[in-house]
C-alpha cells in the first residue's frame, strides 16, 4: 500500500472510493480496514447502501500509523493564517500564542504580490493584513479576498492608531479591524474562536 501526496486540503470528509484513489487500493480494501477497526468510518443516516465516510483527522491518523505520507491532507487539520506586512514584534507574539501543537500554522508575506501567491497556493483560513505595509495595500488585500470564490479566508486588518475610517476597511471586505494600540491576545482569541467554532468553514 502506498499513499498519494495528492488531496484537497479543504476537504473534510472522504468516501471509501476517494480513499482508495489516494492510497492506490480498492474501495473493498478500505471497507475492510473500517470493518477491522483500523480506520474509523461512519455512515450518513439514511444511506445504508452508500459508501461509508471517513473524516480527514481519522484518515491522517491512519496514514501516520502506517508510516504513509499524508501530503496535502495534513494541511487541512490546521487552522492556517497568513500574515501580510506584519511587524516583527507582532509576528513573534503570534508565534508564541498560536502554536502548531495547538493546531495553528502561520505563513508570512512582505507585500501584496507574495500574499496573492500564497493565498492561491495554500488557501489559508485567515489573513491578517497590517496597514504598516500601506493602507492602500491593506484595502487591496481585503478586496482580493472578498472577490475569491468560496472558500474565502477570514480577513482581519491591523490598523494604525490614527485610523479614521475603519468602515472603509470593512466595506472593502475586511471582517474585523484591530486598531493600535491593542492587546495581541485579542487578535489571537478571535483566531481561536474561528478555529474552535469552525466559523471559517461557514464561508466555504
Amino acid at each position: 500500500m502506498r499513499a498519494s501526496r495528492r488531496g484537497d486540503p479543504r476537504q473534510h470528509v472522504f468516501t471509501t472510493g476517494q480513499i482508495a484513489q489516494l492510497t492506490h487500493t480498492s474501495a473493498r480494501t478500505v471497507s475492510n480496514w473500517i470493518d477491522r477497526g483500523e480506520l474509523v468510518g461512519f455512515r450518513v443516516p439514511g444511506t445504508r447502501c452508500r459508501p461509508r465516510r471517513v473524516t480527514r483527522a481519522a484518515l491522517v491518523a491512519f496514514l501516520k500509523r502506517h508510516n504513509l505520507p499524508a501530503g496535502n491532507l495534513e494541511e487541512g487539520t490546521f487552522f492556517q493564517s497568513l500574515l501580510v506586512g506584519t511587524e516583527d514584534q507582532l509576528r513573534q507574539r503570534l508565534a508564541k500564542l498560536l502554536r502548531e501543537a495547538d493546531g495553528f500554522r502561520r505563513r508570512s508575506a512582505a507585500e501584496v504580490f507574495s500574499a496573492g501567491l500564497l493565498v492561491e497556493r495554500y488557501r489559508p483560513d485567515a489573513v491578517v493584513a497590517d496597514v504598516a505595509l500601506g493602507r492602500g495595500e491593506a484595502l487591496l488585500i481585503a478586496r482580493i479576498l472578498a472577490a475569491l470564490p468560496p472558500p474565502r479566508p477570514v480577513c482581519l486588518v491591523v490598523a494604525a492608531e490614527d485610523e479614521t475610517a475603519p468602515h472603509e476597511l470593512r466595506a472593502a471586505g475586511c471582517d474585523e479591524v484591530f486598531t493600535r494600540p491593542f492587546d495581541v491576545k485579542q487578535l489571537t482569541d478571535r483566531l481561536r474562536c474561528y478555529r474552535a467554532a469552525g466559523c471559517w468553514r461557514h464561508r466555504r
